[in-house]
């Protein structure tokens, strides 16, 4: 491989790193506080994407100063001692790209700055632009912010922009905090290569309490042949941007073959090097193993120094230490019985069939009776709670094939049988639901309208009531299935972003899986519980770094489920307890998680087995 091509699917690499690495799309409400704790804004998008404006109310020491809605919705922000507001807004969002709206013609960064009466002092409108590099998941729109600081002492406020693709040097944009005027965009001091291939990127930045200056933290990437070195600079800077210090450590990450393994698994999931305070900050290393302390000396006037002024041997996390989950070791959980669910006697096999016949997703009723759908065949077997087959409901011949495939099951009232197809609307086979009645007769077909993206019904136990779970929303529905309540947020105020799976308790009560996103990149997922009424409970947060898909829910404890690990969230503020299903060998082991009728065990199907187990909760 020769250098150049070399260093383009590095380049290639890390954009995507960047893209994948970078804070979610969606804005969230928050409150921001001034230094002193006596002012604080709360902003309150009007939409996930912070592209339709947003509430503003500010407060001093609890009294409410002003509040007002603005077109626009502050993505970051600073508020000073003095109840002055400096930050940014995406006109489209952070994606840029204006989808559905009206006027997609331009695509602005609002730099912002709100005087203490919520009067905007300043709305300087910088042009975004498409990157000139695909990426998955897609890159922002450019220019993008990586972070703000405010230095009322200096009258200044400092955006800090990041170069665009494959170019180099970062930019601050600059302002004046009374009046909002430009003071100009200066390219701040910054790591610069001999070698012909590099590149750099921030990580973070601080401000030094009591002295005009930031500590700003450097990732830096060198190729030199087919090996590549992954080092660290830090600097201590003036916010005219002139370095002041710097400590360069070039292998602070180690060197590596053409294998591509950056450190971005060191540095991006917030680990912190530099730590901040009143004119000091110490840099804790890995190549050293130390943690070395430094003191600012100095002002403005006669010019700053940095001393050093001790060492201590320090241990970081290593990428082992990552990659281990932060959870105790789960304890295996205790088995108690199993279900077989067989096959009718007199089948014949099925071209593509395996030794088992894979099962989708069962149903339970309040009963007891297991519903399950055939995706081998277009078929529901039932059967009662010790698993002898009752009953078989018979869909259309067309209904499922291998590519839209029978998939989640829902009972409604008196056991009226609800099967998801997963269907594709330009082949001809839309997405829905197929319908058997109590006799078990199919009666029609109901395609999914309420979100073109995704789809899934729960009946509540007993009723034609119906929870509606969308991609970034829920919808309850009355028994004519008229929408009677639409949720956009978890009850914790946070959008849903990403649904995935949902259970329903046997009082009707739901509680839903949300994720930041589909990638599974940028944070813990959460379990966020409602009233049968749609009203809010409770966000409860999944312990570690991977994202659930499974769920079951008895009203009083969800359990989530990523494959084989399990996790048990009370409502009633008990610790989470971390468990794990005992190992197949040979076998694919992944498993969906449902309660027992009752609610006092946990029942759960691996993959690759025609049977439920039966648990003991922990």
């Amino acid at each position: 491989m020769n250098r150049q091509c070399h260093f383009t699917i590095v380049l290639l690499v890390l954009a995507t790193l960047t893209a994948s690495a970078r804070s979610s799309d969606t804005l969230n409400p928050k409150t921001y506080t001034s230094p002193d704790g006596a002012w604080t804004l709360r902003v309150e998008p009007h939409t996930m994407k912070g592209d339709r404006g947003a509430r503003y109310v500010a407060s001093q020491r609890g009294v409410r100063v002003w509040s007002r809605d603005i077109d626009f919705a502050l993505w970051e922000a600073q508020i000073t001692n003095a109840g002055v507001v400096a930050g940014y807004a995406y006109e489209h969002g952070l994606d840029g790209r204006g989808f559905g709206k009206p006027d997609t013609g331009h695509s602005y960064l609002y730099v912002v700055i709100i005087d203490d009466t919520g009067r905007v002092r300043l709305k300087d409108e910088r042009p975004r632009h498409h990157p000139p590099m695909l990426s998955n998941p897609p890159s922002p729109y450019e220019p993008t912010v990586r972070g703000i600081s405010v230095h009322p002492e200096a009258d200044l406020f400092i955006l800090r922009i990041p170069p665009e693709f494959m170019k180099s040097g970062y930019t601050w944009w600059r302002y004046r905090l009374s009046t909002g005027e430009s003071l100009g965009d200066v390219v701040p001091d910054q790591p610069r290569s001999e070698e012909e291939y590099a590149f750099s990127q921030v990580i973070s930045t601080e401000r030094v309490r009591s002295a005009p200056l930031l500590c700003v933290h450097w990732y830096t990437w060198v190729s030199q042949g087919r090996k590549s070195r992954d080092g660290m600079y830090t600097q201590v800077i003036t916010l005219d941007g002139k370095e002041v210090w710097r400590l360069d450590l070039p292998d602070e990450y180690g060197e590596f073959d053409d294998s591509f393994n950056w450190h971005f698994d060191l540095v991006e999931p917030g680990i912190r090097q530099m730590e901040v305070s009143d004119r000091a900050f110490s840099v804790r290393s890995y190549s050293l193993d130390e943690k070395i302390d430094y003191a600012i000396r100095g002002d403005a006037e006669s010019g700053w120094t940095v001393e050093e002024i001790g060492r201590a041997p320090d241990q970081l996390p290593k990428r082992d230490d990552l990659e281990r989950l932060p959870e105790p070791d789960p304890a295996v959980l205790e088995e108690i019985g199993t279900i077989a669910l067989p096959l009718p006697a007199n089948d014949k096999s099925v071209p593509g069939e395996r030794s088992w016949d894979r099962l989708s997703e069962l149903a339970i009723d309040s009963g007891g009776r297991i519903y399950a759908a055939d995706t081998l065949r277009s078929r529901v077997l039932v059967y009662d709670r010790n698993g002898i087959l009752i009953d078989m409901l018979l869909a259309a011949e067309d209904d499922f094939s291998k590519e839209n495939q029978a998939s989640r099951i829902t009972i409604a009232g008196t056991n009226e049988v609800y099967v998801e197809r997963w269907g594709t609307e330009s082949l001809g086979e839309p997405p829905g639901y197929v319908r058997f009645d109590a006799q078990g007769e199919r009666v029609g077909f109901l395609r999914s309208e309420f979100d073109r993206i995704s789809e899934e019904w729960y009946f509540k136990p007993g009723t034609h009531e119906r929870w509606i779970v969308g991609y970034h929303c829920i919808a309850l529905t009355d028994a004519e299935g008229k929408i009677i309540r639409t949720i956009e947020k978890r009850p914790n105020g946070d959008w849903l972003e990403v649904t995935r799976s949902a259970a329903v308790a046997p009082d009707g009560s739901l509680a839903v899986i949300a994720v930041p996103d589909e990638w599974g990149m940028r944070g813990p997922a959460t379990i966020n519980v409602y009233r049968p009424d749609g009203e809010p409970v409770a966000t409860l947060a999944h312990k570690g770094r991977w994202q659930p898909d499974q769920i079951a829910f008895n009203g009083r404890v969800a359990v989530t489920c990523d494959g084989s690990r399990v996790q048990f969230h009370s409502l009633d503020g008990r610790p989470t307890i971390f468990s794990s299903f005992p190992v197949l060998p040979e076998k694919q082991e992944y498993w969906y998680v449902h309660f027992s009728p009752e609610g006092d065990e946990l029942w759960a199907r691996n993959a690759d087995e025609r049977q439920l187990r039966r648990f003991r909760l922990p």
